[in-house]
């Protein structure tokens, strides 16, 4: 199967920890949170098992720490510190991971620890603010050393968008990884329209076709 949309949007969620009854999985107002949509400029790198239902999960950046300390320090230098990680999206949700594709090592980190995290699918994109259609999936840029073997060893899709799009995402993830509502942007007026203690993370919806 292959993408042939995708759309990042703001939604807010509950955290269980708070025994919070208000609203769950609402999407915000696009005025008042992140939007960002594509249609066209999406790779499928592999297919994985997945049936061919649209694909939907809050976004994340896995988190590499005590993997792979090298690792680990190139991602938070490429997504910064703030990023969305695993640990900031109550369990009971679903997951779509988002990284940048760099060294081999690295890459073949991110994607174990996704599938380890249950991610949906992978979201990659090469670190260069270009704006096109990345290469083709046997491209030689997609390249582990491993024969191509690496599609196989995960259940999930992989895809990849433009590097400019991917660096849009991961950029706004640090901004939408607070502990309340207060802590995103245009957090004072979204306190007067959620709890206080609600959760404000970003999610994407992937559009599968056959």
């Amino acid at each position: 199967m292959s993408a042939g949309s995708l759309s990042v949007t703001t939604r807010v969620i509950r955290d269980p920890q708070l025994n919070d009854n208000g609203v769950n999985n609402q999407r915000v107002n696009s005025t008042l949170s992140y939007e960002n949509s594509l249609s066209g400029d999406i790779r499928t790198l592999s297919p994985g098992d997945q049936s061919s239902e649209d694909i939907g999960g809050f976004l994340y950046v896995p988190d590499l720490t005590g993997s792979n300390a090298a690792c680990q320090n190139a991602s938070v230098a490429a997504t910064g510190v703030n990023a969305t990680t695993f640990g900031g999206i109550p369990s009971s949700y679903d997951f779509v991971a988002i990284a940048p594709w760099f060294s081999p090592q690295c890459v073949l980190a991110y994607m174990a620890q996704a599938q380890a995290d249950g991610a949906l699918a992978f979201i990659f994109y090469l670190p260069d603010n270009d704006m096109f259609i990345p290469p083709t999936a046997n491209d030689g840029v997609w390249g582990l050393g491993d024969g191509g073997q690496w599609k196989s060893l995960d259940h999930y899709p992989v895809y990849a968008i433009p590097g400019e799009q991917g660096m849009d995402a991961v950029a706004a993830l640090s901004t939408y990884s607070g502990k309340n509502v207060s802590a995103v942007p245009n957090g004072a007026m979204l306190s007067k329209i959620y709890d206080q203690n609600a959760l404000v993370r970003l999610y994407v919806d992937i559009g599968v076709g056959t």
